[in-house]
């Protein structure tokens, strides 16, 4: 065979596979706005609703402002829930709308998430949100006893909490639930919805990146730029199961790419 036909041959080939992959990106991109287009607006409205109580702001050790909601009766046992990296106190919708009458629920957003305010310094380490955590329990928990409720990143605040203050554990502290959770580095360990799986995703446009931060303004450059059915698709292909409603698939994207978006996150 000679070269010029060989050279037409390889010219072929790409074409086809470049054919092949761009018909592959439009029928996944139509699929995806399909399950997009069967969105409850009720259902997403009702997830992004609010705990009825603002408690208002309770300030860290650093002087910055967390946001505090609380429902259920003041008096009950109280349930202090702490929510993963790029979301905010709305992922746990379901748990307080179910436990709020028999229990105190008290939710917060981490600094540099939802409407608590970013760290002046940039300190996003899991030292300081484990002193957030204890700002919240000082100023909402007193006393005691409570549980506290982590997912993700919350996790590894509360380990950082548990390792600077294990005096209260078994006393106001009685006991805690650590959902997906684990004892590492921020991003590696704890970007959550859109972090730790799409990193894996997209591994060699992250594989220059020198430091956390670094990988975490990687993040959210590609997050920001591709927000819209790119996002969708990486939640729900690698956080929910088959029959997700999509609407909660819409909402927790839309949480993460708002709080990606505001900031590079860092931790020290």
């Amino acid at each position: 065979m000679s070269e010029p036909h060989r050279g037409r041959r390889r010219a072929l080939w790409a074409a086809g596979i470049a054919t092949g992959a761009a018909v592959g990106v439009v029928a996944a991109r139509t699929l995806v706005r399909r399950v997009r287009g069967n969105v409850d607006p009720e259902v997403l409205a009702e997830l992004a609703e609010l705990p009825p109580e603002d408690l208002g702001t309770v300030r860290t050790h650093d002087g910055l402002d967390l946001h505090v909601r609380a429902a259920g009766d003041p008096g009950a046992p109280v349930l202090l829930f702490v929510h993963g990296f790029s979301l905010d106190l709305t992922i746990w919708s379901y748990q307080w709308r179910g436990l709020a009458d028999r229990y105190r629920c008290v939710l917060y957003d981490h600094r540099g998430h939802g409407r608590s305010a970013r760290s002046p310094d940039g300190d996003y380490s899991l030292q300081a949100m484990g002193g957030d955590l204890r700002a919240v329990l000082d100023a909402t928990v007193g006393e005691g006893p409570c549980v506290l409720v982590t997912h993700s990143m919350g996790g590894m605040c509360l380990l950082a909490f548990a390792e600077a203050h294990p005096e209260e554990f078994g006393t106001r502290v009685a006991g805690v639930v650590l959902a997906d959770t684990a004892a590492a580095e921020l991003v590696r360990g704890a970007v959550g919805v859109l972090g730790a799986r799409l990193e894996t995703l997209f591994r060699p446009r992250f594989r220059a990146a020198l430091s956390v931060r670094d990988r975490a303004e990687r993040l959210r450059r590609l997050l920001e730029a591709r927000a819209g059915d790119l996002a969708f698709a990486v939640a729900r292909l690698t956080n929910f199961g088959p029959g997700a409603d999509p609407a909660i698939v819409e909402h927790i994207t839309a949480v993460s790419v708002r709080t990606l978006s505001r900031r590079s996150l860092s931790a020290s």
